[in-house]
C-alpha cells in the first residue's frame, strides 16, 4: 500500500501520462516565452535587409567571416555611442542588426 506521498507522486505520473496522449509536447520548446519585443525586432532586421539587398536569402551568399567583421562594427558602434540606438535615423538599431548577426 503507498503511503501519502508515493500515491500522490504515482497520480501525478498517471495523470501526465493520459496528457500526453492527449497532446505530446513534453520537453518541446514554448515559444510563448520568447517576447514579443524580440520577434518585432528580428522581422524589422529582416525587411530592412530585404529592401536593402532585394533578396530574403541573400544572407546566405555571404561568408561567415564578412558577418562577424560586420557584427564587431554593430559592437563598436553601440559601444562608442550608447545613445545611437536611440537616435539612429535607421529604421533598425544596431543592437537588433547585432543581434541578428551574430
Amino acid at each position: 500500500m503507498l503511503n501519502g506521498i508515493g500515491a500522490g507522486k504515482e497520480l501525478k505520473k498517471a495523470l501526465d501520462e493520459l496528457d500526453q496522449q492527449a497532446k505530446a509536447d513534453q520537453g518541446k520548446p514554448h515559444p510563448s516565452y520568447v517576447p514579443v519585443a524580440l520577434i518585432e525586432g528580428v522581422m524589422a532586421v529582416r525587411e530592412y535587409g530585404n529592401q536593402k539587398y532585394h533578396d530574403p536569402d541573400n544572407w546566405r551568399q555571404v561568408e561567415p567571416e564578412r558577418y562577424h567583421q560586420a557584427m564587431l562594427r554593430h559592437i563598436l558602434a553601440a559601444w562608442n555611442d550608447p545613445l545611437l540606438e536611440r537616435t539612429s535615423s535607421r529604421p533598425v538599431g544596431e543592437v537588433w542588426r547585432n543581434f541578428l548577426n551574430g
